[in-house]
Formats: structure tokens, sequence, C-alpha cells
């Protein structure tokens, strides 16, 4: 094999043709790109601060046009479940990021988590706006994230089980009522394990352990959801 068929696409490119846009700025490009463990002044975190902002301005306006009849609280929680860690990393996993990101592991103290996917997708979005305006940025922000629709429908279903509950439970006439049991609790320290038991309306309908009481809370907030919302 050739050397020219060996070399590495350059960041720009590449991440053009993951985007759909090509920043032009080699500066902006890098500091994206570039971890505060590399780089005690040229690194992500302003681009990420602006990033963060104009991504929250953009899923605002895409929700409240695609979902007309939605209240604010709904789409308060439609847009905290795309905006969420969890869900920007595994996009900027998915868009396979992770190689073109400058980290250092030593100076970090330990291998890259997928908190620094999330900052490091927040910041290109950051560059995009500041070298393509707000419209641009929005069309390529709406591109990546594909069917809002069909994201949201498995991610709302993990999000904020509690307060779907509570939802839920409120629009019964009358409303239900709502119970957390803790019916276990054992363990010290790491070893501690709690016992939940959610009861809606004198019904049990959720039950889980972890070592977190609001962990297992969730969780059989989640077991209800699954049974009631199937």
């Amino acid at each position: 094999m050739s050397e020219l068929s060996e070399k590495k696409p350059s960041p720009a490119k590449a991440l053009g043709k993951i985007f759909g846009h090509r920043l032009r700025s080699e500066e902006l490009l890098r500091k994206a790109l570039t971890h505060p463990s590399a780089s005690a002044t040229g690194n992500y975190e302003r681009l990420e601060f602006l990033g963060d902002a104009v991504l929250s301005a953009i899923l605002a306006e895409a929700l409240f046009q695609i979902f007309p009849d939605k209240a604010e609280g709904e789409l308060t929680v439609y847009k905290s479940a795309l905006a969420s860690g969890k869900f920007l990393s595994a996009l900027a996993e998915r868009m396979e990021l992770r190689p073109w990101v400058h980290f250092d592991e030593a100076a970090s103290g330990g291998p890259m988590g997928t908190s620094v996917m999330e900052d490091v997708l927040e910041a290109l979005v950051g560059a995009i706006f500041l070298e393509a305006g707000f419209a641009r940025t929005r069309r390529v922000v709406l591109g990546c994230l594909g069917d809002i629709p069909a994201q949201l429908e498995s991610l709302v279903r993990d999000y904020n089980p509690k307060g779907r509950v509570q939802e839920y439970a409120q629009s019964k006439t009358p409303a239900w009522s709502i119970e957390y049991r803790l019916v276990r609790e054992e363990g010290e320290g790491l070893q501690k394990l709690f016992e939940v038991e959610l009861w809606l309306n004198g019904k049990r309908y959720g039950r889980s352990q972890s070592s977190s009481k609001k962990c297992a809370q969730e969780a059989a907030a989640r077991e209800a959801m699954e049974q009631l919302l199937p």
C-alpha cells in the first residue's frame, strides 16, 4: 500500500464529512478538539460554553416547531433529554469524534471519559456558530440529530422516570397517591444496599434495589412506567 493511501485525512476534512460543514479556521478547529489537559491556554472550554448556549437555543426552537401542541413542561423535558450529557456523549461517539481529540492522559490523571466527548461536541457547535452563524449551525445540528421524535421516543422513556410517574399520577381523576417505600436497607459504605417499592394508588407497580436510594427509586419508577405505558 502506498504512503498516500495510508495517510490520515486532516481533521478539517474528516469532520467536514461527519458534520456536513467544513470549518475553515484551523485555530477554531484546533481549540474545539483540545482538552485542557493537552493545552493550558488554547483548549475547548470557551467554545464549549458558547456551543452549549447555541445548542440549547436550536433545540428549543426545533421542539417548539415540531410539537405545536405540547405544553412548556413537556418541551422542557424533551430539551433536557436531548441536551443531556448521556445523549450528547453517545452522539459524539457515534459520530466517531474521539480519535480527533487532543487529550493528555498523564496530565488528566486517567483515560478520556465520556463527558469529554460531550464537551467536544458542544465546542464544535460553538466553533461552527462563530464561523458560519446561527442559521447554518442550526442546519448542521439538526442534520446530526436526525429524526428528533424518533430519538425522543427512546430517550424520554429513560429520562426523569420519577417526574413521569408524578405526571401520570396527577393526570388521573382524582389524582393517584404516590409512595416510595424503603423495604430493605443493609450493609455499610460501598456495600450499602437499598430496596425500594413504588406504590401508586395503593397498588405496587415497581420494585428495585441499588447502592443509592435515589437510583433505586428511579429504577422502580422506570419499571412502573413500563407497566403503565408499554
